[in-house]
């Protein structure tokens, strides 16, 4: 018996998004594709509204019960690889 999956919960992980706001164009693209083809889709952001990321997904996951659960990974530019602040340094960079 197949079941098909139609509450889809997709995180958008880029910790730096407050930060550096980077609009996850990619993920908006895989949403809007999803809900025309009949699915629910629900995006958060598991770094708020506390700083525990755990109780965060914990609270995502009982309020959204999803059958799909899939990760956004933001590799789209290296903003935050050479600031200032950072722990890493080299010859003119520092990352965070």
């Amino acid at each position: 018996m197949s079941t098909k999956l139609k509450n889809i919960l997709l995180l958008y992980t880029d910790r730096y998004y407050l930060i550096k706001q980077v609009y996850p164009f990619g993920l908006d693209i895989l949403v809007n594709y999803l809900r025309q083809h009949g699915y629910e889709v629900t995006i958060e952001y598991p770094f708020l509204p506390e700083k525990d990321i755990e109780s965060n997904l914990v609270n995502i996951l009982e309020r959204t019960a999803p059958d799909l659960v899939g990760l956004d990974i933001r590799n789209l530019d290296t903003c935050m690889s050479c600031e200032e602040d950072g722990d890493f340094h080299g010859d003119g960079y520092q990352t965070v």
